[in-house]
């Protein structure tokens, strides 16, 4: 069963941002796994090379945000990237078929749109983990 996406936060996932191209991002990641940190969390726009070389530095989980089937999934694969975010919104389908064409191990959670057949869908192509909007939203 997947499990929703934001007890990821409960995990100790940390978020890198990756503002810079250097060595500080890696050595962030090195600092959340002494932290106990189970994963990190890479923005989109990182570099495969900075991907390898976090991987060569870490031994926890590399997330990665997936907005498009065009976008490089086999180069991030490639780079080492354990689970990827994929959110497309109504291209999700479409992106999450293209990571199973060039994986069909790799884990990955999904947005899984707001109502049950979308999210089913994203099930049914072997989503790890589903992230979607509740039209239930809580005010203060």
């Amino acid at each position: 069963m997947p499990v929703p996406v934001h007890y990821l936060d409960h995990l100790w996932m940390r978020r890198i941002q990756e503002g810079s191209k250097s060595y500080g991002s890696y050595k962030l990641a090195m600092q959340a796994e002494y932290q106990g940190a189970l994963g990190v969390v890479l923005n989109k726009p990182t570099p495969n090379e900075l991907i390898k070389r976090v991987k060569q530095k870490i031994d926890i989980p590399v997330v990665i945000t997936i907005v498009s089937e065009k976008d490089d999934i086999k180069g991030r694969i490639a780079a080492g990237v354990n689970i990827f975010n994929v959110s497309g919104a109504e291209k999700t389908k479409e992106i999450v078929h293209r990571i199973r064409e060039y994986d069909d191990k790799v884990a990955f959670l999904a947005t899984g749109g707001k109502n049950d057949d979308s999210i089913l869908m994203v099930i049914e192509k072997g989503a790890n983990a589903i992230s979607y909007t509740s039209d239930n939203r809580r005010t203060h």
